[in-house]
């Protein structure tokens, strides 16, 4: 009696290692953010009696945590005597981060960058110049391999803008993909495989605008990384031990069984 409960256990062992070694053991992917809003311009008025009138403004936001979100405006502008605008430098940019969702397997953080950028001048004399750049820089890590999709629903750029994106490996030092938008080009759909590692994701929509040149543009568009763990192999040798073990508890089960039947034949 005592065999056969030995017999059992064994059996029970030999069918958990089975069922442990087919388990996908859960990776970890840790997102770090670093993203920001920096813009800048001047209008000028010079006038033919050498006097000139001046203003400027410069401008950044840093975003560290999720989700973050910063909006900022700013704008510079001349005026004559009678009170009537002559020359302005507008920017406008705006940064969205949201939350690092999980589903399963399976990780994704999406966010939002939009910048903008605006000059005008009434007449030679003046000058006016404005930029605005909304970026997202994220790093994140990851423990085992992960194939990842990177897409858009939707990105656009006018003037002299683009919008910018890549993925750098920090361990390898290679890039794994990147494009600019310009105009009317293609939002992105971008698939692949990337190994245990660190690695960054950079975001950017840069605009400029000159009074005489291009009066404004902008860049804005939104994005989404997700990451989903690959299944993990099951290493050939637990599954030589595990076959094994069942093996030998099968052999144990019939010595088992023969013995039994020679006890009872001699207790007859």
């Amino acid at each position: 009696m005592r065999m056969l409960n030995v017999e059992k256990l064994s059996v029970v062992l030999a069918g958990a290692i089975l069922v442990l070694s087919s388990v996908q053991l859960q990776a970890a992917v840790v997102f770090s953010n670093y993203s920001y809003i920096d813009m800048a311009g001047y209008a000028d008025d010079y006038n033919l009696l050498g006097s000139a009138a001046y203003s400027d403004y410069a401008s950044n936001a840093d975003l560290f945590d999720f989700p973050s979100m910063a909006t900022d405006n700013q704008g510079s502008s001349m005026v004559d005597g009678a009170g009537v605008e002559t020359a302005f430098a507008e920017s406008d940019a705006w940064v969205d981060i949201g939350d690092v969702t999980t589903v399963g397997n399976t990780s994704s953080i999406s966010g939002y960058v939009d910048a903008y950028a605006s000059a005008y001048a009434a007449t030679l004399d003046q000058d006016a110049y404005a930029y605005s750049d909304a970026v997202v820089d994220l790093d994140f890590s990851i423990d085992s391999v992960y194939a990842y999709e990177f897409s858009a629903e939707w990105m656009e750029a006018s003037g002299d803008a683009s919008f910018y994106y890549d993925l750098y490996s920090w361990d390898s030092g290679n890039t794994i993909f990147s494009g600019e938008l310009i105009d009317d080009s293609e939002a992105p759909w971008i698939t692949g495989s990337l190994s245990a590692g660190n690695y960054n994701l950079l975001i950017k929509a840069i605009t400029d605008a000159d009074a005489f040149a291009i009066d404004y543009s902008w860049a804005e568009g939104d994005f989404e990384l997700s990451l989903t763990a690959t299944p993990v192999p099951v290493p050939a040798a637990v599954w030589l031990f595990a076959s094994g073990l069942v093996g030998l508890v099968s052999v144990a089960g019939r010595k088992n069984k023969y013995k039994e039947t020679f006890a009872r034949y001699n207790h007859e």
